[in-house]
């Protein structure tokens, strides 16, 4: 199918055409992305993905102007040779190859977000800048995912078919001057007006350029913010991104003078009890690292990265396995209150008493187990459970 410039549509119908291609080709990838991650997005209304759709059209805008802008720019710029078959072969491979590398960050997300829970950007050459076997990686990547490459192939090849199935041809008249480079500037000018707003995110005088975190305005919960990003816009946006600087006002041994983290107990202090309490705390560690939260992984050989939590079955809630990530709400386990026990403290309220009355000790809540705190003993032992954990 080929339609002239002049008698069907004309020039600038087609240039559309191709802009229209871009954003379904956007819209088949997100499609896609949920479909191979849907574990990890359970729960999706029909009203939420219409805020989705919405909020991913707008970032699906802004990508397409950040990877079409010199595509963009060659098709509109007001010269009669555009319309040349060499010139519009020059286009159509900057087209190809732009997209191309747009598809294949969308394709690879498919994939590696699982393991990343978040959209690629540029920090992933830092994250693989210190390995040694990228080519390995990369080859048990195809391997391993090998449908991802099929896809990847698959819209290579729709992109290429639908964009030779529309082509320029020379109209038969050519119209003045004075009506081409009027139509030709106006349509560039209009086309900057809307890549402007594309990227902004609107027209509004207040708004600047859209960035990952707006995507948070079109859904209702954080893990649907991927649903809404796409790859390409992502790794556009932190291309130029500077990282922290690290900054030393002290060296090692001034910092050692002014204060040390590190006491040492004096020679005429009491011996030590051994009675400490110690406190772990892992900050951004995921479950999947911690053992005793996957003790049904592996035929229940998993350990993870923390033998010590493994062994020590009091740090970690019995049950308690490691949640879906698709799943809205994280499972966890049940907090079952322990009943209040009378005891010869009195510092508890007091229940229901068995055995002979009117004694300070010895009264026993017949809710308890017999481990429970029915004396200051076990009353210490059960406060050193609760924080432990």
């Amino acid at each position: 199918m080929a339609f002239s410039s002049e008698r069907k549509g004309n020039y600038y119908w087609i240039y559309l055409y191709r802009l229209l291609l871009v954003m379904a080709l956007f819209f088949i990838c997100r499609i896609l992305f949920y479909l191979l991650n849907t574990t990890l997005f359970a729960g999706i209304h029909v009203g939420e993905w219409t805020r989705i759709l919405k909020g991913g059209f707008v970032f699906d805008t802004a990508a397409l102007f950040y990877f079409n802008g010199l595509f963009i720019l060659l098709m509109l710029l007001p010269f009669r040779l555009r319309e040349a078959i060499w010139y519009q072969r020059i286009v159509m491979y900057i087209f190809f190859v732009s997209n191309g590398v747009a598809m294949l960050l969308n394709c690879i997300d498919f994939i590696y977000y699982r393991f990343t829970l978040r959209r690629t950007t540029r920090t992933v050459f830092s994250e693989f800048s210190h390995e040694v076997n990228k080519s390995a990686l990369f080859k048990n990547f195809i391997v391993d995912y090998w449908y991802v490459a099929v896809i990847f192939i698959a819209l290579i090849v729709l992109m290429i078919w639908a964009y030779k199935k529309v082509k320029i041809k020379p109209a038969a008249v050519r119209s003045k001057n004075r009506v081409f480079y009027t139509k030709a500037i106006s349509v560039l000018l209009i086309s900057i007006a809307l890549a402007i707003g594309g990227i902004r995110g609107d027209f509004k005088y207040s708004t600047r350029p859209i960035t990952i975190s707006n995507a948070g305005e079109y859904v209702n919960t954080p893990n649907e913010v991927y649903l809404v990003l796409n790859t390409p816009f992502c790794m556009v946006r932190t291309w130029n991104v500077k990282g922290l600087e690290e900054v030393k006002f002290f060296s090692d041994d001034e910092v050692e003078k002014i204060y040390s983290p590190v006491h040492y107990p004096k020679q005429d202090s009491l011996p030590f009890t051994k009675k400490n309490v110690v406190v772990i705390i892992l900050e951004s560690f995921g479950k999947e690292a911690v053992g005793g939260y996957n003790r049904d992984l592996d035929d229940s050989t998993y350990t993870g990265f923390t033998p010590f939590l493994v062994a020590c079955r009091s740090l970690v809630p019995a049950g308690h396995r490691l949640a879906d990530r698709g799943t809205r709400h994280p499972v966890r386990a049940p907090q079952h209150r322990r009943p209040r026990c009378s005891g010869a403290g009195g510092g508890r309220r007091a229940g229901p008493r068995r055995g002979a009355g009117g004694g300070g000790g010895g009264g026993r809540n017949p809710r308890c187990g017999p481990n429970l705190c029915d004396n200051d003993g076990g009353r210490a032992a059960d406060d050193t459970r609760r924080s432990t954990r």
